[in-house]
């Protein structure tokens, strides 16, 4: 069948009449910018091209839920990127509650208004993208969010400071409410927080550098043998010889060593205890 066929398919079926169906048709195929196709056949489209033909022949129906199972997953890189701001252009323009299942963390951060992370089956944390990337509520969730995932360094609490390794770093007070009698936590930092510091007090050794054009990851392994991820955005920026971390309060996150649940974290001078997002 023909693109304007194939998404008449399920108007046909709900016996539609041909010319309501018509103006349903070529409405759709200029939503998703395809109207020009409408008299081509499959094996005549790209693979970006295709997926906008089944994106129109689930949508032409007006369904009150779409489901979108993993669509980009054939696309080749510049094909997903395309198609995954056209789908939440489209999706915006027409208003069906859509849900999106992907394993692309990138794909969820971007075309999703609310996330829900899934491990084996077990709700991990539902909340906006922002809130996932910023207050993820455990050790899955802050590694699964963000690319490179989330530095989780083990860290001891003693009375108004906090131990990496030999580090000794003092703790804000808000903090120390967080933390509570507990003893032994796990420090989540992400790379993009972390600034190379020749004087700082978490010292470690340069072992790899990545080169993406526009910055620099950099990976350290600490005296305490523990990794850690610096993402450096400064193309001047020296670090070959710059061997020390340092990192705002504001930035972390702290998980109970046992069960790898968020303890709490501080926003605009509050503490929240629940970090499991809304």
């Amino acid at each position: 069948m023909s693109v304007k066929d194939n998404v008449a398919f399920g108007l046909k079926n709900r016996k539609v009449a041909k010319e309501k169906m018509n103006a349903l048709v070529d409405e759709i195929l200029e939503t998703v910018k395809i109207a020009h196709l409408k008299d081509r056949m499959p094996t005549q489209l790209s693979g970006g091209q295709q997926q906008r033909v089944a994106l129109a022949r689930a949508i032409v129906i007006h369904p009150q839920v779409l489901l979108m199972d993993e669509p980009l997953s054939n696309l080749d890189a510049k094909l997903r990127v395309e198609m995954r701001n056209a789908i939440k252009i489209i999706q915006q323009k027409i208003g069906i509650t859509t849900v999106y299942v992907t394993h692309d963390q990138v794909e969820a951060m971007t075309v999703a208004d609310r996330i829900v992370v899934l491990k084996d089956g077990e709700l991990q944390q539902i909340a906006a993208p922002d809130t996932i990337y910023r207050h993820p509520a455990n050790t899955f969730v802050a590694g699964f969010i963000g690319a490179p995932s989330m530095n989780i360094l083990k860290a001891r609490f003693n009375r108004d400071c906090i131990c990496i390794g030999k580090a000794v770093l003092p703790v804000p007070e808000l903090w120390r409410q967080v933390i509570g009698q507990r003893r032994d936590l796990l420090l989540g930092i992400r790379p993009e927080h972390c600034r190379l510091s020749e004087d700082a007090a978490v010292q470690g050794s340069i072992t790899y550098v990545e080169n993406t054009g526009n910055q620099r990851t950099v990976e350290l392994q600490l005296e305490s043998g523990e990794n850690i991820s610096v993402t450096v955005s400064d193309r001047n920026a020296d670090v070959q010889n710059s061997s020390g971390i340092c990192f705002s309060w504001d930035d972390v996150s702290l998980f109970d060593v046992t069960s790898g649940r968020n303890i709490g974290y501080i926003e605009k001078g509050e503490v929240f205890t629940d970090a499991m997002g809304s």
